[in-house]
């Protein structure tokens, strides 16, 4: 079942804002102007975004999370903290979601992941013999041969 990130990040965002022991504005969500529908499980998701957070909190930095749309994929960007106090396996729980890249130059650590939207379903070709079309497109109304009288 596909998530809608908008809202799943709207609400792991403001969760994690009630619950942790910060100043007003270190966490920031810009969520993506469509509706993203995302085939990615719950928990990956989830767990990715809060093992970041947690890198920044041990910074005591500020963290941006930001969602665009691309072509066939959504875009998740995080942005915050230091490179050195990033979790481990925070580049384990990347690649799991999708193809990923990181910065961890002199700055904030950042990186961005391709999340896959849901393929739409193949249309359903109609089962032989359950034509829509009426008698007479499928060849059995009036013959010529009756037209004419015989």
């Amino acid at each position: 079942r596909a998530l809608e990130l908008n809202a799943e990040l709207d609400v792991l965002c403001a969760a994690v804002r009630e619950l942790a022991d910060c100043r007003a504005g270190w966490l920031y969500f810009c969520p993506a102007y469509a509706s993203l529908p995302v085939a990615v499980p719950r928990a990956l998701l989830q767990g990715t975004v809060l093992t970041f957070l947690r890198g920044v909190l041990r910074s005591e930095r500020r963290a941006a999370v930001r969602l665009a749309a691309q072509q066939g994929a959504a875009v998740l960007a995080l942005q915050g903290g230091d490179p050195a106090r990033m979790p481990g396996d925070l580049p384990a729980l990347l690649h799991r979601c999708g193809a990923y890249v990181t910065a961890t130059g002199r700055g904030s650590w950042a990186a961005a992941v391709r999340l896959p939207l849901p393929r739409p379903a193949p249309a359903r070709a109609a089962r032989p013999g359950r034509s829509r079309a009426g008698p007479l497109q499928r060849g059995k109304g009036i013959s010529g041969w009756a037209l004419r009288g015989g």
